[in-house]
């Protein structure tokens, strides 16, 4: 597994190379992974650390910023997004990229919230999540509101993005809860626009499970 790091945004390689192979979605990740390129992911000097992969080449990029490696919640972050690489890269996932293409803009942020909610409830359920520690603020229940630097602050900011591009707050309350108490559910990509879709349309009917 090869890292390119040309501006040393990572100091210690080997601290993300042990990330990697041992992430508890998938074993054999360090194997499918053959190159890591690292880039300089910010906006107005703030990280907003992403992954991008390609299934085939085995290729990823991961971005960071500067000051990462300094965040309270640094492991956490490579563990997460390392979690879309290994999702990405299962089969039983069923990510596709010509699914994503067709998706609009306020269905591709939902799919994106929720897969994320979904990658931190497994990862809570092994000891690997940890929230930011920091305060944020949003509408919730058409409420503004300063959601707590907690794991319920976390939900909240969840449920807050959903509601935010269209989702009912009693939608988008139980899907994030359910999904957060239930890290053994499985979803697939396919399910996951579906269950946005639904939300999208149908906003005054409960949410059902798979």
């Amino acid at each position: 597994m090869k890292i390119i790091d040309t501006e040393n945004l990572i100091s210690d390689h080997n601290y993300l190379s042990r990330i990697i192979v041992a992430h508890p979605f998938d074993a054999t990740l360090a194997q499918k992974i053959r190159q890591i390129t690292i880039r300089r992911s910010e906006r107005y000097g703030i990280a907003k650390e992403n992954i991008e992969t390609d299934e085939i080449t085995g290729h990823v990029i991961l971005g960071v910023g500067h000051a990462t490696c300094r965040k309270a919640d640094y492991e956490a972050l490579l563990y997460h997004e390392f979690g879309h690489a290994a999702d990405r890269m299962s089969p039983t996932f069923q990510y596709s990229e010509e699914q994503k293409q067709a998706l609009s803009p306020t269905e591709s942020k939902c799919v994106m919230e929720i897969w994320n909610a979904y990658i931190n409830s497994r990862l809570n359920a092994v000891g690997l999540y940890r929230p930011s520690g920091k305060i944020c603020c949003g509408t919730l229940n058409g409420s503004v509101q300063a959601f707590p630097p907690s794991t319920e602050g976390a939900l909240m900011a969840h449920m807050s993005i959903l509601e935010h591009e269209g989702f009912s707050c009693m939608r988008a309350e139980e899907i994030v809860q359910h999904i957060w108490q239930n890290p053994a559910i499985t979803l697939t990509y396919t399910e996951i626009i579906a269950v946005v879709r639904n939300a999208l349309t149908n906003k005054g009917t409960e949410y059902t499970p798979s």
